[in-house]
Formats: C-alpha cells, structure tokens, sequence
C-alpha cells in the first residue's frame, strides 16, 4: 500500500507523526483518491467550494487516522525497526573499518618482514665473502710465514754447526767451560728451532669466524625478524569481533505485517 510505504519513509526519517499524516492525505487529494463518504460530507458542509472541502477533508481524514491505535503502533514498531537497522549499520561499518585497519597493519608488518628477510639474505652473502678473503689472506699469511720458517731453521742449523766446530776445537785445547757455555747455547738454538712452527690454519680459520659471527648484525636482524612475525600471528590470531546485530525481525516483524492488513480498511479510498 503506498500509503504505508510513504508512512514508512517518513517514520524512517523521524518526522512528526502529524506532519507524516498531513503531507500523505494531501498527497491523496492531490491524486484525486479520497474516501468518498467523507468527500461528500465536507463537500456539503462547505456548501460546494472546492477549497473549503479541500481543506475540511484534509482535517478530518487526519484526525481519523491519529485516533486509529493500530496506525499509531504502526508508525512506532517501523520507527524502532528503523532504529535497530540504522544501529546495525553502523556496527557493520565499524567492523569494515577496524577489520581494513586490522589487514593494512599486517600488510605493513608483511612488508617490513620482507625487507628484513631482504637484508638478512645480503648480509648471509657478505659475511660468506668475508670468512673466505680472510681464510684467503690467512692461508697467505701463514704461507710466507712457513717460509721464513724454513729459513729461520736453516740460519741456526748453520749457526749450530758453527758453533759445534768452535765447540769441538775448543775441547780440543781443553777449555771445559767454554765448551760447557758453547754446548748450552747449541742446545738452546735446536730446540727452538724445532719449536718455531705456524700455527694450523683449522684453529685460525675457526677464530676468524667466529670473530665474523660475534660482529655480525645477523643475530640482531634475526631477533627483530622473530619480533615481527610473532606481532603478525598475534594480529592474525586475534581479529576484529564482528558484533551481532540486533534482532529486530521475529514477533516484531510479525506484528508489522498484522498492522498493514488492519490499517488496510483505512486506504480504501475512491477517485473523484
């Protein structure tokens, strides 16, 4: 009935139950649809003038509708249902709004995982290179040092036999502490000749990583990348409740639908 459908809208939109009625029979009148009994009173009672009848009919078909109790149950159960969908509304579009902020901050987080996983990946490859130039410049190091090794130990085996001969012709004029002091020395200069050796390059090597490890900013990238995927499975683990709607259907919807079939005889209206 359009009559109700236009009593809804105004009900929805909280205006005045009086001013609803009066816009609404004015709208009958002006599409010539009017209860004809009524009609042919005012038309009567104002001795035929059109805007008289006009007017006298407008009044007195409001004033039967606000004296009918059902319309006025009507227009309250319509204005709360409308109440219930505008509140309902604005939960749903909370919901979306916190819900887009909820997935824009683990997009964000996403994407600072990424460039730390990004910088952890660079930092893998330098600190690879690193470790192998400086196995590299080890293995070099120790190299030269193996050869001057080699020439430390043939200097004092030429100075050992040397001083073995002055020892033996010393002995040979029997000068015993002399020979004493000479063999001393000897004995000093082989064994630390056999003592002078570089140390292995697996120990050095193993130093220098670990030395490269302690340094490395990997352990801190590491920890910060643990940080945010744990604050990402938080946030996933723990989204925005969507509240529940009101429930503004069963009884009273019910009910709405028995008003508009006993509000029905009051639309009955007839062209003029």
């Amino acid at each position: 009935m359009r009559f109700l459908k236009n009593l809804e809208k105004m009900a929805q939109a909280q205006e005045s139950f009086e001013d609803a009625l009066y816009t609404i029979v004015l709208e009958e009148v002006e599409a010539g649809m009017v209860i004809r009994d009524l009609w042919a009173k005012s038309l009567v009672h104002c001795d035929f003038d059109l805007n008289k009848t006009r007017a006298s009919y407008i009044r007195e078909r409001v004033s039967r509708l606000k004296k009918s109790k059902s319309l006025c149950e009507y227009v309250r159960l319509v204005a709360k249902e409308a109440e219930f969908d505008a509140a309902n509304m604005h939960a749903q579009m909370r919901y979306e709004r916190a819900l887009s902020l909820h997935q824009e901050q683990i997009q964000n987080l996403e994407s600072v995982r990424q460039k730390i996983e990004d910088q952890i990946a660079d930092e893998v490859v330098e600190l690879k290179r690193r470790k192998e130039e400086a196995a590299a410049d080890f293995l070099e190091e120790r190299k030269k040092a193996t050869e001057n090794s080699k020439r430390d130990k043939n200097r004092l085996l030429f100075v050992g036999l040397a001083l073995s001969a002055i020892a033996g012709g010393l002995y040979v004029l029997e000068i015993q502490l002399m020979v004493i002091v000479f063999f001393g020395l000897l004995a000093a200069l082989v064994l630390g000749s056999a003592f002078i050796s570089p140390a292995s390059p697996e120990s050095c090597i193993e130093s220098i990583n670990l030395s490269l490890d302690s340094e490395s900013p990997l352990a801190r990238l590491r920890k910060q990348h643990q940080g945010i995927k744990e604050q990402i499975e938080s946030l996933k683990g723990n989204p925005p409740q969507k509240k529940q709607p009101t429930n503004n259907g069963g009884p009273q919807r019910s009910r709405i639908t028995e008003l508009e079939k006993e509000l029905y005889p009051l639309f009955a209206l007839d062209a003029v």
